[in-house]
């Protein structure tokens, strides 16, 4: 598309227009996700949460998935952020960071409700993405600090993977590392991770008729050095 015959007034004007327009349109999508989220119409189609409708079907990246499956999550506890994001008071990126550590707080056993979000999300409307990871740091530091989850690989075939859980998830963790000490007498975490993971995914491949995944995936890891 050429552009060169617009004035520097026109092009200014036109651009801002289309940030507004990606907002509106941004904010249309995540109305029809809902809709899609209501109706459970990704089961209907096979797939496992709307999360992997997005990506699978849609052709979302799970990074833009994740960020507006968060604004979807954050609109509904505290409806006026609707209205942040259309006027580009909240990016999606603080959205998504701000929904992050409203996840990583319950787990830590603090729920706060819909008024205390919405407080939450006054505070840090209009800043950037680094003035918002700081004031965050500053209104829930052992939620902001820590993040929800983190990986890294170690070798070609391992990699570690870090998570905040409640102490009543390793409670149960436990118990089922007890009832199959048979089949694991020197399991650890790990093995029951990947056990459970193996369990959902055979059930998952089972009912769509899709393998997704095999045996070991050569380009999910860097070569060892």
């Amino acid at each position: 598309m050429k552009m060169s015959h617009l004035t520097n007034e026109n092009l200014l004007a036109k651009t801002k227009f289309l940030v507004q327009e990606e907002r509106r349109i941004t904010l249309e999508l995540i109305e029809h996700l809902k809709e899609i989220d209501a109706r459970m119409l990704y089961a209907e189609m096979a797939y496992e949460s709307l999360f992997e409708f997005c990506v699978r079907h849609l052709g979302l990246s799970r990074g833009a998935t994740y960020r507006r499956l968060a604004a979807l999550r954050l609109i509904q506890d505290v409806p006026e952020v609707r209205e942040q994001i259309q006027d580009g008071g909240l990016s999606l990126s603080s959205a998504a960071r701000v929904y992050s550590v409203f996840q990583t707080e319950r787990k830590l056993g603090k729920k706060r409700s819909p008024e205390e979000k919405k407080h939450v999300l006054d505070q840090i409307q209009g800043l950037s993405q680094r003035e918002c990871e700081l004031t965050l740091l500053e209104i829930a530091p052992e939620a902001a600090e820590t993040p929800a989850e983190k990986m890294r690989y170690i070798n070609s075939t391992k990699a570690e993977i870090k998570m905040i859980v409640s102490q009543e998830t390793v409670a149960k963790a436990d118990r089922l590392k007890d009832f199959f000490a048979h089949a694991m007498p020197y399991g650890n975490y790990g093995d029951l991770f990947e056990r459970l993971i193996n369990k959902e995914l055979n059930a998952i491949e089972k009912k769509i008729g899709i393998k997704l995944v095999g045996a070991v995936d050569e380009r999910a890891a860097p070569a060892a050095h």
